[in-house]
């Protein structure tokens, strides 16, 4: 009788055990399809990287930073393999998330994975909506002014701004944002020092070379501003301002 007690007992215990390990291998499955997936979306393998995120972020729920992270990542394969439907819902979870734990300037994103992710945050998520999180308002940039609308003071400018870039030195939105500030306020050391955040300057930001090259002429860097300026000046619009500038910076002598 009593062997049989023993026996039972061994039996109990054993069980219990195993029962109180399943959570821990639980936790370790998920993390480890969450790090596969992230394998699978820098190697361009995007079909293996759903595959493997949408286990991970199914079973991380109780664990905010490692779901941002997963979420994150998932968002940027189901936009790689042209998933727009599951997309639009795993942004929404993200948004979620986010509004509720405000995580993401913890989550582990490599940078590259990070800076796509917040593209693709931007492009598929209205301003307004962004602006209403305020762990993720200051990803949101202020309207240009050439399309009408004033805009933010410095100060203002700064308050949102610089607080993006300290959680993401390479936010070039949030950098391009910034120097238009700059030259609007005509803090030109604040704007000089987004060019080299900035360079190389690609099509279409000829207005933010414009924005550089007056920052770098009135920093006395007059031969970087005068290659600016030059790259820029076919797809500038004349107006009193630029064509100060533009004949300031070439006619200046050495």
């Amino acid at each position: 009788m009593r062997d049989s007690q023993r026996r039972l007992m061994v039996a109990v215990v054993a069980t219990a055990i195993f029962i109180l390990a399943l959570p821990a291998r639980g936790e370790e499955f998920y993390e480890t399809r969450l790090r596969e997936g992230e394998e699978a979306l820098a190697a361009k393998r995007n079909l293996v990287a759903v595959e493997r995120l949408r286990i991970a972020v199914f079973g991380l729920l109780d664990k905010p930073v490692l779901l941002s992270e997963g979420l994150a990542m998932l968002s940027l394969a189901q936009g790689a393999t042209g998933k727009e439907a599951a997309l639009d819902a795993t942004l929404a979870r993200f948004l979620e998330l986010e509004k509720g734990f405000a995580v993401w300037d913890r989550a582990a994103v490599k940078p590259e994975l990070r800076r796509e992710f917040v593209a693709l945050l931007l492009k598929k998520v209205p301003p307004g909506n962004l602006k209403g999180i305020p762990s993720l308002s200051g990803l949101v940039e202020p309207a240009p002014s050439t399309r009408g609308k004033a805009p933010e003071s410095k100060t203002e400018a700064k308050a949102v701004l610089v607080p993006a870039i300290q959680k993401d030195p390479e936010n070039r939105e949030a950098r391009k944002a910034l120097l238009e500030a700059a030259y609007l306020s005509k803090d030109w050391k604040l704007g000089a020092a987004q060019v080299e955040y900035l360079r190389p300057f690609a099509p279409g930001e000829e207005p933010q070379m414009f924005y550089s090259a007056v920052a770098l002429f009135e920093t006395g860097s007059l031969d970087e501003a005068r290659i600016l300026i030059r790259n820029a000046q076919p797809h500038l619009k004349s107006s009193p301002v630029v064509d100060y500038y533009r004949k300031k910076v070439l006619d200046q002598s050495p």
